[in-house]
Formats: structure tokens, C-alpha cells, sequence
């Protein structure tokens, strides 16, 4: 089975400058949300393969840098980085790790409260 999702950010105009400050907010959020966050960056700039058991996120390497503070981030989920795809570095979740990534993803108290209702 295939799922292919077609995601758009709309709520981040008039929010954030440049992806600049984008990053550095994003390296501020907690334990709590960061794993979140992971979520909707996986969904919309990489993969999910149940078959592999593997999740990856991919970034050009112009983001390198700039994301440098996240990369550190997903490093504490389990993700590493992984082969040269010519101009894409992907990050890919340690194969032991991916349930232990989604129920982090998933524990956020803003999706507790909305499954209790």
C-alpha cells in the first residue's frame, strides 16, 4: 500500500521572517514537541517504509548549516546521517527506533486532550 500526501504550510506567513529565524525556533522547541515537529518534517520531506522499517527526512545541503541545531536534535531521536544522494543528504532513523520515534511523535498533550473529546 502507498499513501501519498500532499501537505502545504499556510499558517507560518506573517509568523517567521526567513527560514533562518524558522530554524532557530525550531532548535528551541522542547522534548515534548520537537519529536512532533519530526513528524510533519518526515511526512512532508521524506519517507516512511514499513516493509525497511525505516524513516527518513531529507535535506540539500544548502540546509546543512542552517539546520545544524535540528540535526543535533533528530541525532537524540535516532536518526544519523545517512548516504550522499548527490545533492541530498538523507537522515535516517536508527531501524531499532522507529516505533520509539512515533509514540514520542504522538504523545504530545495537545493530541491527548483532542482524543479524549
Amino acid at each position: 500500500m502507498n499513501i501519498k500526501w500532499q501537505l502545504k504550510a499556510v499558517d507560518h506567513r506573517g509568523v517567521f521572517k526567513n527560514k533562518l529565524e524558522v530554524a532557530e525556533e525550531t532548535s528551541k522547541l522542547g522534548d515534548g514537541e520537537f519529536p512532533t515537529f519530526t513528524l510533519y518534517a518526515v511526512l512532508s520531506d521524506g519517507d516512511v517504509n514499513a516493509k525497511r522499517k525505516r524513516v527518513r527526512l531529507y535535506m540539500g545541503y544548502s540546509k546543512l548549516e542552517l539546520w545544524s541545531g535540528i540535526i543535533e536534535k533528530l541525532k537524540s531521536l535516532g536518526f544519523g546521517m545517512d548516504r550522499d544522494k548527490g545533492h541530498t543528504i538523507a537522515t535516517q532513523l536508527d531501524p531499532q527506533k522507529p516505533l520509539s520515534w512515533l509514540g514520542k511523535c504522538l504523545a504530545t498533550r495537545r493530541l491527548r486532550l483532542w482524543l479524549r473529546t
